[in-house]
């Protein structure tokens, strides 16, 4: 795969998040055009559930909303910025690790579940978004994966074929995974009946994505890799806790902080080489 190549699909997946927020805005606002900026439409909604009660359904609606729209901003932001400091560059862990960037907006399509029980249409759709976040999700953990394997000695021209098994491997757990339409949880996505496999593989993931780290760190002897280590273990932890803690601020911090180590590391790494 080519810089140029790498590039483009770089601008064209911060495009559709671009897209996928305006749509959600869009549909949001007609939704409530009655009262914009009201969320008792929604808590009326969530309160119809048996999963909420009138404080839970507030709660879980306003951190929801907080928390995607601070990792979508937070996402393109440091994407935009990552994209114009590397663009030039060859590395493809810096690749990798934009689209696991990427991916954390991506994972803000949850919202949508709000609208679908608005309008009380089929739990099927609902299940669809459910997939579809979970096909991010787990987008994004093989990404960052994928960026621990080349500084370990991965040639550079399987960066295509990676890209490719990711894809396929993120849409088919996704698409088979088994699903219950009849609950829902507090982040609004409807559960998985086989969620301890799910975390266990996805566990495993971030365990090798850290073996990784280390190996790079001691065969390298780098300050730089060392750091990314410690970036890599923040972001992991950031990641998990996300869809663990009720109040995210942990989660954000942790991510924040591991994302800009690992970047201002990789940028001090690659430009004395």
């Amino acid at each position: 795969m080519t810089l140029s190549l790498r590039n483009r699909l770089i601008r064209l997946t911060i495009l559709f998040c671009f897209v996928l927020s305006a749509f959600f805005l869009i549909t949001f606002f007609y939704l409530n055009k009655d009262d914009y900026f009201s969320l008792s439409s929604l808590v009326n909604s969530l309160n119809k559930l048996d999963r909420f009660t009138s404080d839970s359904a507030y709660n879980s609606l306003y951190w929801a909303i907080i928390t995607a729209s601070v990792l979508y901003v937070f996402s393109i932001i440091t994407s935009l910025v990552l994209f114009h400091y590397f663009k030039k560059k060859v590395s493809p862990e810096i690749f990798f690790f934009i689209l696991f960037i990427l991916s954390l907006s991506l994972q803000s399509i949850r919202l949508f579940e709000l609208q679908l029980i608005m309008i009380q249409v089929s739990p099927f759709y609902g299940v669809l978004i459910t997939r579809a976040y979970y096909f991010f999700r787990l987008f994004g953990v093989f990404c960052f994966f994928a960026s621990s394997l080349f500084p370990i000695g991965v040639q550079f021209q399987k960066l295509g074929t990676i890209l490719i098994s990711i894809l396929l491997l993120s849409f088919t757990i996704s698409a088979l995974m088994p699903i219950d339409p009849t609950r829902m949880n507090g982040f609004f996505l409807y559960n998985i009946s086989d969620s301890l496999s799910l975390l266990v593989m996805t566990l495993s993931i971030r365990v090798l994505t850290v073996i990784n780290f280390i190996r790079v760190s001691l065969t390298t002897r780098s300050r730089n890799y060392l750091a990314v280590l410690i970036a890599a273990v923040l972001i992991i932890a950031g990641d998990e806790l996300l869809l663990l803690l009720p109040v995210p601020l942990i989660s954000i911090t942790l991510l924040f902080t591991g994302a800009i180590i690992y970047s201002r590391s990789l940028y001090t790494y690659y430009l004395w080489i």
